[in-house]
């Protein structure tokens, strides 16, 4: 029978030791390694500087690496708050660049089904990245037949907005039309759906990146060893 018995990410042994020490509770030897490896970003301000610096820092990967081939590049934060505010922010960045059009439409929005659930505004436009927080049907444009485009954390981005849902499109290339009652909490009657550039600590477990920024613009006190480690070890 074959057992997965380990998984590694990092190419370099020194990033595995480091990942592994904020794991161990060894936080301040791990935070001292990246002070002098210099990847570790501090920003003077508060809240709104340190979501603004993680912008900054996300652009600056991605011109860097304008020319590697299957670079990727993600971002995670500790609470759905947290990803949500740097998820604007990098959203506003990528419509100056071209990459995100105009809102077609702004519908009212819930982190999820439960009573504990954020509740937002949630404009959207063609070329948004959203995130969804449950296993969802679609309509598939190349077979006109109905399958599961996603489940909870998957990140899918916004072909075309129409009437009745959102044209949503997968890592593959697979386009289908998720209508708006499969978006709907029978709670709440908001649309289950956020921003897809930046996700929680959790629902990031299964990322794998060339390069990944874990942003915490509100303080380490909303980090736990757990958290540090899975954050801190999504890149190659």
């Amino acid at each position: 029978v074959p057992m997965l018995e380990t998984s590694v990410r990092q190419v370099e042994q020194e990033e595995r030791e480091t990942t592994l020490m904020f794991r161990n509770g060894e936080t301040a030897a791990a935070v001292q390694r990246k002070v002098e490896n210099g990847t570790l970003l501090v920003t003077p301000g508060g809240y709104e500087e340190a979501v603004r610096s993680v912008v900054t820092l996300w652009q600056q990967r991605r011109e860097a690496n304008a020319d590697r081939e299957r670079f990727s590049i993600s971002v995670s934060a500790p609470t759905n708050h947290d990803a949500h505010q740097i998820s604007v922010a990098i959203r506003d960045k990528r419509r100056e660049l071209g990459e995100v059009g105009a809102d077609r439409i702004t519908v009212p929005a819930t982190s999820g089904g439960g009573g504990d659930a954020r509740k937002y505004d949630l404009p959207l436009a063609e070329g948004d990245r959203v995130r969804l927080f449950e296993r969802t049907n679609a309509r598939f444009l190349d077979t006109n037949k109905g399958g599961n485009i996603g489940r909870n954390g998957t990140v899918l981005d916004v072909a075309e907005v129409k009437a009745e849902g959102l044209v949503l499109r997968t890592r593959e290339g697979r386009e289908g039309l998720v209508k708006w009652d499969s978006l709907r909490s029978a709670a709440t009657g908001r649309i289950k759906l956020a921003y897809g550039d930046v996700l929680t600590t959790n629902t990031s477990q299964g990322t794998t990146v060339s390069e990944h920024i874990f942003a915490v613009p509100g303080g380490s006190r909303q980090v736990n060893a757990f958290g540090a480690y899975t954050s801190g070890s999504r890149h190659r």
